[in-house]
């Protein structure tokens, strides 16, 4: 393993990919240049979940991203994010957790609505949606979240839990400042992690020591690892927050950190969909060399 100081840390792993049987697709719901709210049934089918639908304008069957909020719920940021992708081609279904479940949020009460129990059926939920609607291509289809939905995605990610879910995996996935497992994480995807060097809500050393762990697969393994580790950045960079304490932890809008995080999603997934979006500028993060 090879670490590089600088702008990121950046290491790659690959594990195994495991392909199991797809869930059954579900009806299909009006097309909209803005966002619409759609509902679909959780994996077991005893819960409609909700979300809002973010479709791009253009025919053909377009590369998708299922987005999941972090524990403060649908607040303004995850819906600029899919505003953000909605741009660069993608259709997004921003998944509300929360309200079908009777809160709003989450962060001061630790798992009320677990992220693997609960929030990574969720995530697989809404795939299955998506890759029932005709103008998503069911074989392109990411999984994106923050803080806590970074977490939920970490689980979707972990190849252990798909074949509860009797499902495939998702084309890639992308985990914002997540709390990282202490364990070895066997990846069904290529997934890229961004997270602030000073974040005291989810350590970026954790997500160092489970990419560490997972690099024992070595080359029997097939998906990639990125984690990327943003010097004197707090959590929530990408957020509305000036810097203070939120649920008891350092929170901070960090402009420079959040262009440079959004060129590297666009660039990841453009990679890992296939799709061609303009390639971006590659924005500077302030004191860097």
């Amino acid at each position: 393993m090879r670490e590089r100081r600088g702008i990121f840390f950046s290491v790659a792993v690959s594990v195994i990919l495991i392909v199991v049987l797809g869930l059954a697709p579900a009806p299909g719901q009006p097309t909209s240049p803005a966002a619409v709210d759609v509902t679909f049934p959780d994996t077991v089918g005893t819960l409609q979940l909700s979300g809002q639908l973010y479709r791009p304008d253009g025919p053909g069957a377009l590369p998708a991203v299922v987005a999941l909020h972090g524990c403060g719920g649908m607040q303004p940021m995850p819906h600029r994010w899919a505003r953000t992708l909605q741009q660069w081609g993608y259709v997004v279904l921003l998944v509300d957790s929360f309200s079908p479940r009777g809160t709003t949020n989450i962060c001061g009460s630790g798992l009320s609505v677990d992220p693997l129990y609960v929030r990574m059926p969720d995530a697989y939920a809404a795939q299955a949606y998506l890759a029932g609607q005709p103008f998503v291509d069911r074989t392109r289809i990411a999984v994106m979240g923050w803080s806590h939905g970074g977490a939920t995605t970490l689980y979707a990610v972990d190849d252990i839990y798909l074949p509860r879910l009797n499902t495939v995996p998702c084309k890639a996935a992308i985990a914002m400042y997540p709390g990282c497992l202490l364990r070895l994480l066997r990846m069904n995807a290529p997934l890229l992690i961004l997270i602030g060097e000073a974040d005291d809500w989810a350590p970026a050393a954790r997500c160092q020591e489970m990419v560490r762990q997972s690099a024992q697969w070595g080359t029997k393994t097939a998906h990639s690892v990125t984690l990327q580790v943003y010097p004197g950045t707090h959590h929530g960079f990408d957020g509305d927050l000036p810097l203070g304490s939120y649920a008891g932890h350092t929170c901070e809008r960090n402009p420079d950190v959040a262009a440079h995080a959004e060129a590297e999603v666009k660039r990841f997934l453009a990679h890992h969909l296939g799709s061609t979006p303009q390639e971006p500028e590659r924005a500077p993060v302030q004191g860097a060399p």
